[in-house]
């Protein structure tokens, strides 16, 4: 029950920030590209100033993809589970996620984040199972270099990032050992964005990197990740609203030992690739992942996947 009550408290958090950012978008009674304002949710900043591909970006994604390492996965860890891979059509990640500002200003913004995940694989009957559930939460601080240095450059900084990780009811039978039924750290973290317009394009390229100062139990806590990526978008009108979007994200991850003992190499690279269309605040892409997944059950092989994400800024 514990559970269920964080979720509806993150479900209900997104939902009602989505409200009230498009409230303030609907506000608005004029608009200018050049003028740096970021009180509460605005598109611009959100999308220029931001990873498409960092996993760690409060953007709600629905990855439809085929998973080629999964079953193998579930081989190695529960031998004895109940999950049936022989059928499965589609492996299923979906993430609702979203994030706002409490004040804003020309030289800094405060705000928060929260998202809620779920991994699951679609079979031929056609049915869905679950298997993963993640909650993330977060306070930030935005510092814009624009106005203080004449650099189109956003700092944030994540004093503290929670991420909370559970298996899905009756997963967990037929697994390997005593695997720990879940996970929870949080870290800090610092990234750079910065943003170029030039012509009919803009890039957006960011870095960063996180550090976890405390975890309580689980699988596949990370001590240490750096990342950095690029975003590349091409004007297909007049506006900003309908682009060509490119982008890529490379990082690398050190996990703590988890305590199941099935780490066979702490030290990891995570990449991903991506081509899509961008309409207003949605983008929908050819994407590949490669990894090991920041998930309770499948962190500690690297997977690979392929297939269609939309991706939404809100």
């Amino acid at each position: 029950m514990k559970n269920i009550k964080y979720v509806f408290i993150i479900i209900l958090f997104l939902f009602s920030s989505m409200l009230y950012s498009q409230q303030l978008d609907l506000e608005e009674s004029s608009t200018n590209e050049n003028k740096f304002t970021h009180q509460f949710f605005k598109l611009s900043s959100n999308r220029d100033y931001i990873g498409w591909l960092d996993e760690r970006s409060f953007i709600t994604r629905v990855f439809l993809n085929h998973n080629f390492d999964l079953e193998e996965t579930f081989a190695q860890i529960a031998p004895l589970n109940t999950l049936d891979f022989s059928d499965m059509l589609v492996s299923v990640n979906i993430k609702v996620a979203t994030e706002m500002l409490f004040y804003g200003n020309d030289y800094f913004s405060v705000g928060f984040g929260g998202a809620l995940q779920m991994l699951s694989y679609g079979t031929k009957e056609p049915s869905f199972h679950a298997y993963d559930l993640q909650g993330n939460v977060a306070a930030f601080v935005d510092i814009w270099l624009n106005k203080l240095l004449n650099v189109d450059i956003k700092i944030r900084i994540y004093p503290v990032y929670h991420q909370s990780g559970h298996f899905v009811d009756g997963v967990v039978d037929g697994f390997i050992g005593k695997f720990t039924q879940g996970s929870s750290y949080e870290f800090f973290a610092i990234n750079a964005y910065y943003y170029k317009a030039f012509g009919l394009g803009s890039i957006t390229a960011y870095t960063g990197f996180e550090i976890t100062y405390r975890y309580f139990y689980g699988n596949g806590t990370p001590l240490l990740r750096a990342f950095t990526g690029l975003d590349y978008r091409y004007k297909l009108s007049q506006s900003k609203d309908i682009n060509l979007v490119a982008g890529f994200n490379l990082g690398y991850i050190y996990d703590y030992q988890d305590r199941n003992d099935l780490l066979t190499n702490n030290n990891s690279v995570s990449f991903t690739v991506a081509l899509g269309v961008e309409i207003y605040n949605a983008i929908l892409a050819l994407k590949y992942y490669y990894g090991k997944p920041r998930t309770v059950t499948t962190y500690m092989i690297e997977q690979s996947q392929l297939g269609l994400d939309l991706s939404i800024i809100f």
